[in-house]
This record gives structure tokens, C-alpha cells and sequence, in this order.
């Protein structure tokens, strides 16, 4: 990619097709030009091919399709800017060092880390986690089932101080409710009662 890209273009892959290939000519590659217009169609340009037909302009570009040239394939995600390019080189070629030689190793170090013996007693760092992670479970299941367990120890001596203590709340105001109605019957007969009386009072006075 170009240090002078303003758009967001990612490489996404780079393989050599099946068949013969042409590989991209030493010191100048092959370039894959962007161009934008006014309309904001993308297309691109392909040049510095050793094989004439392959450079081409004009061509429609779409995000994740591969581009063919040469009988490798390069694949690019994101959009680019108006005037933005790609160069692919060869790997060989002296400008680029010895990048071809690199590899993964550090992607394998740290793969080598999951059975390095890192813990007491030369348990390796996959196994150390898997224990530990068993005992964080048995731990949280153990704590768990003490809750439950405090849970119904402190219900049950709730349950037998009301009983020793002989005060139930709800009872009570049940009670208390039957007594009010019972007196307000009463007070209620009175006071027919009491009716009642005024009327013979007046009946036998006539």
C-alpha cells in the first residue's frame, strides 16, 4: 500500500492462481491504479505488466472481489480514494531485504507458551488454567450451597421463635378486626334498642 492512500484499503489476500503465473517484474511490480469519477463510480488501473494484456484501465472495482493478473489474484477490502495505488513486487527482489524469509515465529512462540511448564510442579500454562477455572467453579458451587443452606436454617428458627413466642401478627389482627365488627353489632343493637324504647314511652304517655 502507499504511504500517500487516504482511503481505507486493506489487503486481504495475495495467492497465485492454479497454472502457470508471471511474477511481477523486478524493481517496478505491478501497480493497480484507483480512480473515482464525478459520478462516484471506483475503477482501476493495472500496469507494469510484463504481459501487455494484462494492463488494463477502466476496470470496475468492488471491495472483497479478487483482482486476476497474470494468473495470481490479489484481493482488497475498503474503499480508495481518488488516486490511491497498490504495488505488488516480487519477493526476491533486492529492494525489499529479506522480508520473504520471515515467518510466523513469533505467532509460534506464543503457541509454544501453551505447554511451557509455567506453574508449581510443572503443570503447563493450558492445564494450570483449566484447574484453576475448576476450582473457581467447585469454589462458587460450594458458597452457593452455603447461602441456600444459612437461607433455610435461619427460616426454620424463624418459624419456631413465632411459634414458642405465640404471636402470630396476622392472626392477631384478624382477631382484633372480629372483635371491632362484634362491637359495632352491639352498639348497632343498642341502638334499635334504644329506638325502640323512646317509641312505647311515647305510645303509652298519649
Amino acid at each position: 500500500m502507499s504511504q500517500s492512500n487516504k482511503g481505507n484499503l486493506q489487503l486481504a489476500a495475495l495467492k497465485v492462481n492454479s497454472g502457470d503465473f508471471t511474477v511481477p517484474p523486478t524493481t517496478t511490480g505491478v501497480q493497480l491504479s484507483f480512480q473515482t469519477d464525478a459520478q462516484g463510480n471506483i475503477s482501476y488501473t493495472v500496469s507494469g505488466s510484463s504481459n501487455a494484456g494484462s494492463n488494463v484501465s477502466g476496470k470496475p472495482y468492488v471491495s472483497g472481489q479478487p483482482i486476476e493478473v497474470d494468473g495470481w489474484s490479489i484481493t482488497l477490502t475498503g474503499t480508495p480514494h481518488d488516486g490511491d495505488s497498490v504495488l505488488v513486487g516480487d519477493a526476491l527482489d533486492p529492494q525489499y531485504g529479506d522480508a520473504y524469509t520471515r515467518n510466523a515465529g513469533n505467532a509460534g512462540a506464543f503457541m509454544d507458551l501453551r505447554d511451557a511448564k509455567v506453574f508449581d510442579g510443572g503443570t503447563s500454562l493450558s492445564d494450570g488454567y483449566s484447574a484453576l477455572i475448576a476450582q473457581v467453579g467447585t469454589r462458587t458451587q460450594s458458597a452457593n450451597y452455603a447461602a441456600k443452606l444459612s437461607r433455610t436454617i435461619a427460616d426454620n428458627l424463624e418459624a419456631d421463635r413465632t411459634a414458642v413466642s405465640g404471636v402470630n401478627l396476622d392472626e392477631e389482627a384478624a382477631k382484633l378486626l372480629q372483635f371491632q365488627q362484634a362491637y359495632q353489632a352491639s352498639a348497632k343493637m343498642l341502638q334499635v334498642a334504644q329506638g325502640i324504647f323512646d317509641s312505647v314511652v311515647q305510645a303509652v304517655g298519649r
